[in-house]
């Protein structure tokens, strides 16, 4: 005489799957999942595209918030005591990245005395069904990353308040790119500022100006921008000017 194997499988009517800002593009996802009653042994979930069973997934608790740091897609089971799924759930999360942008080029345009500007080339490398997680801005530092602009849209930017060394000067800069999720990526370039050949004097015994028949010297080395000082409708003599108080002296 036999006697038929008692099935209890689970009744849970509903598996609820929710993924905290789904679709804003983030570093990772938080996920909850709630039963809607308790007919059931146990509840388990994979990440890796395979239903879960008694073997395969990890366990969790009804109202409990897991955290998923890729792409995928969510498989949910609520289980009986003979291990057989009741329910089960499927959720797709296509909107984390969490790889940094790529930056492939800083390249300068217009460079005078006191400006540089920039272009920078730069790139997502997370992408999706749902698409990319994109550039979301750009700033940019003149001083080795001490200080920064504000993020902005544009990948341009013009240093226009740029007082250095009459000579040229080198600047470190440094770029900084981030996506929308919030992944940054830096890079840096030194780029120096053009000197003013016009006015710019840096060589010891230079003729800086010949007034009256006179010639005037300069006594150093030390750089200067040297102009001419003009009174009672004569040139009277050179002027020079520097970051520098020993650059300003001449003979004659």
């Amino acid at each position: 005489m036999s006697s038929a194997k008692e099935i209890k499988t689970a009744i849970v009517t509903e598996l609820t799957i929710t993924v905290k800002n789904a679709d804003t593009w983030t570093k990772n996802k938080e996920v909850t999942i709630v039963a809607a009653n308790s007919n059931y042994k146990y509840i388990k979930y994979t990440t890796n595209g395979t239903m879960p069973s008694e073997i395969v997934g990890e366990d969790i608790k009804s109202g409990e918030t897991i955290i998923v740091n890729n792409n995928c897609t969510i498989y949910v089971a609520a289980l009986d005591s003979i291990n057989q799924a009741g329910i089960t759930a499927t959720c797709q999360i296509s909107t984390i990245d969490n790889l940094s942008p790529q930056i492939m080029d800083i390249s300068n345009g217009a460079i005078t005395t006191s400006s540089i500007e920039l272009t920078v080339n730069a790139a997502d490398r997370e992408g999706s069904a749902s698409g990319k997680s994109d550039i979301a801005g750009y700033r940019f530092s003149k001083d080795g990353g001490n200080t920064w602009t504000d993020y902005q849209a544009n990948h341009t930017y013009k240093f226009a308040d740029l007082i250095g060394d009459i000579s040229g000067e080198t600047y470190p800069i440094q770029v900084e790119v981030k996506d929308r999720a919030g992944n940054t990526a830096v890079q840096a370039k030194d780029i120096a500022t053009v000197k003013k050949d016009e006015y710019y004097v840096n060589e010891k015994e230079d003729i800086l100006c010949t007034i009256g028949g006179r010639n005037y010297y300069k006594m150093n080395e030390v750089p200067a921008i040297c102009a001419i000082a003009y009174s009672d409708n004569d040139w009277v003599g050179p002027i020079l000017v520097s970051t520098e108080p020993s650059a300003v002296t001449y003979r004659y």
